[in-house]
This record gives C-alpha cells, structure tokens and sequence, in this order.
C-alpha cells in the first residue's frame, strides 16, 4: 500500500494559521480581515482528544479528531482600528486535528498525523474553516513518524469536507429562520446596556455584535454536538476499511522496549 511520510504530533506541538474572518464595524472595516491564530495542541480541554498513556517525546499522543478548542489566541492583519468581531471569533474559536493514521492506534483511536500542505490541521475561519494549520514544531526533529494511506488521506478530506459543509448550512440556515430573533434579542441588550449607563444610546454596530456573538455561539454548540454524531456513524465504515488489515504499530513508528512510569512511549524508528 503506497503510504505518505507524516509526523505524529503531541500535545505540546504548536500550530499556527493564517485565516480569514469577519470584521466589525464595516465600515471602516472592510467586511472580512486575515487573522494570524496559533496556540498549543493542548489548550481547551472539553473537546481534546488525547492518548495520555501513550507519549510522544515525553508528551501526550494527539488522537485523530483533536480539537484544540475554544479561545484560541488571535490578531487581526492590521491590528488597528479594534474589530470588535474578536468578541465572537475568538470565544467560538476552534482547530481541529483531521488526519490520522487507522494502523497506528493510541488508546483506541488512530495517532493524528501532520504533513505541510497535504494533512493540515482544520483551522477556524468564517464562513468556514480551512484546512490552513500547519504545526512548526513537528518539522524540526519529529523522530516519531507514521505512513499515511491514500485511504487514510481520503478519509481525512471527508472530515474536512464534511466539516465545512456543516459550518456553511448552520450559517445558511441561522440567517434565513433564527436571524430576526436574535437581532430582536440583540436589540433588548444593547437597549438595557442604555438604560444602565453603559453606552450612551443604542447603536446598529452593537446590536450588530451581539447578534454575532450570540448566533456564533449557537451554531458553534450546535455544531460541536452534531459533529460528535458524525465519528459514530462513520465508525462502522472504517471497521469495514480496515477489516483485512487488524490495527497493528507503522514499522516507521515503534513502541520502546522499556516503560516510563508505566506509560508506553512511542518512539522514532531506530
């Protein structure tokens, strides 16, 4: 089976994206700014996925389906005047790791893998996320390193593909029927802000941000718990794709002979 050279990234890897993502008030902002976004793998633990009895260079195993999580770190390209859209983008912030390798299991899941411009991480961008995310610290060193199959590459542009068209019906859908509910809501906020003192008279560019943060926030939980429905219906698939081919350890990447603390560490090929 033809495999491609990929490098099994940890929870102390870095990932870093250039991403496009609204922007507020436009004007004077045009609609849509780049961001520069990156953080550790290991940032928000609700929705990590991580082999913690399995180390990669002293560090946890990331697992195929990782996502870094929310409040990812992010600077608009320029930086100045402030868009007032960070107030949604970086709290519904997510990067996801897609690619994996099916004979490489950690804890029951296959290692997630990295390869600049073929298996990238699923960074966060509007209206959809793009796989952008490349990982610096897993170009310098990386002695553990799996094969990935053209299957596993076409499983993981599935997850990509499914991903984004998750994100871009959400959106759709959001706008045509919850769209004058929100701004309703928004409306009442920005108007009790008023009321306390807190701004001088209700704005259009703060209920526009409200209702931004607000319709953010639900597709973002709306789609995090449908996107836990998809692993389970493709589960059955992958246990098909790989029934002739029982899980067993990449010859490019071995467990060590020995144990650390009890903890098995997968280690580069010698």
């Amino acid at each position: 089976m033809t495999t491609m050279n990929a490098a099994a990234l940890h929870a102390s890897d870095m990932f870093l994206a250039v991403t496009a993502h609204d922007a507020l008030p436009s004007p004077p902002l045009p609609p849509m700014l780049p961001h520069v976004e990156g953080t550790k793998l290991e940032w928000f633990p609700s929705f990590a996925k991580l082999a913690r009895r399995v180390l990669v260079e002293s560090s946890a195993a990331v697992q195929q389906g990782h996502d870094v999580g929310l409040f990812i770190p992010h600077v608009p390209i320029p930086a100045w005047p402030t868009n007032w859209a960070l107030a949604k983008t970086i709290p519904a912030s997510s990067c996801k790791a897609m690619y994996g390798c099916a004979t490489v299991l950690v804890q029951g899941l296959p290692i997630a893998a990295y390869s600049p411009g073929v298996a990238n991480l699923l960074a966060c961008a509007d209206p959809a996320s793009m796989p952008l995310g490349e990982v610096p610290t897993a170009l310098v060193g990386r002695t553990v390193r799996v094969g990935l199959s053209l299957a596993d590459l076409a499983r993981g542009r599935a997850d990509v593909e499914i991903d984004q068209a998750l994100s871009l019906g959400l959106r759709a859908a959001f706008r045509a029927v919850a769209k004058p509910s929100v701004d309703a809501i928004s409306r009442r906020i920005v108007a009790s802000w008023a009321r306390w003192g807190w701004t001088r008279e209700p704005t259009a560019d703060a209920v526009q941000l409200v209702t931004s943060v607000l319709d953010k926030q639900a597709r973002t939980w709306l789609k995090k718990g449908v996107g836990k429905l998809v692993p389970a219906a493709k589960s059955a698939i992958g246990r098909r794709l790989v029934a002739d081919a029982p899980p067993a350890v990449d010859p490019a990447a071995i467990y060590d002979d020995g144990m650390l603390d009890a903890i098995p560490r997968l280690q580069g090929a010698p």
